[in-house]
């Protein structure tokens, strides 16, 4: 039987960012991707995709899209935060929803 690899992603380099989402909106983040930053997209440039993340906003935001996922119902997200390491394929971006202007957006991916 072949081992999940999700489930014991401690081996992966990890790789996080900080921004503060200043208008009312969606950010898309790309994990393993470089480009140029505009104020709604962001890169990690880690090298490779991730497989599993922690969030923590300084208000409440949603989880539009994780990797080629666009929930019908976004995640709700408060400002508690939300980890998530097990049972996640691999992703390489994330769309992060804010209702709140100014809002501090704190990601860290494996």
């Amino acid at each position: 039987m072949s081992e999940d690899r999700a489930e014991h992603n401690d081996g992966r380099d990890g790789e996080n960012i900080e921004f503060t989402a200043v208008a009312i909106g969606d950010y898309t983040i790309y994990i393993a991707g470089t480009g140029t930053e505009t104020d709604t997209t962001k890169y990690l440039n880690k090298g490779n995709l991730a497989t599993g993340f922690t969030l923590r906003p300084s208000a409440n935001v949603s989880i539009v899209t994780l990797g080629v996922k666009t929930f019908r119902t976004p995640i709700s997200i408060s400002t508690g935060g939300m980890s998530q390491h097990k049972h996640l394929r691999d992703f390489n971006q994330i769309v992060i929803r804010t209702y709140s202007a100014n809002t501090l957006i704190k990601l860290y991916v494996t």
